[in-house]
C-alpha cells in the first residue's frame, strides 16, 4: 500500500462509525461506476432475478469445491 493510501485509510479510522459507513458506500458506489463493475452488477441482477423466480438451478457448493479441486489437479498432471 502506497503511502497516500496509508495516510487517507488511517485517517478514516478516525472517523466516527457513522462517517466510515457513509466513506465506505461512497466508495463502493464509484467502484460501481466503471464499465466493467457496472456489467457485472448488471448480470449480478440477472442472475438473482432469475434465481429468485427457480429459473437457475443451485449447486451444492461441496460438488463446487470438488469439481474445483478435479480441474486444478488436472491442470497440474497436464504440465508435469
Amino acid at each position: 500500500m502506497d503511502r497516500n493510501r496509508e495516510a487517507i485509510r488511517d485517517e478514516a479510522f478516525e472517523l466516527d462509525p457513522a462517517s466510515q459507513a457513509l466513506l465506505a458506500e461512497e466508495l463502493v458506489e464509484n467502484l460501481a461506476r466503471t464499465p466493467n463493475m457496472t456489467d457485472w452488477l448488471e448480470e449480478a441482477k440477472r442472475r438473482l432475478v432469475a434465481y429468485r423466480n427457480g429459473e437457475m438451478p443451485t449447486v451444492d457448493p461441496s460438488e463446487t469445491f470438488a469439481k474445483t479441486k478435479r480441474m486444478i489437479e488436472d491442470a497440474r498432471r497436464t504440465r508435469a
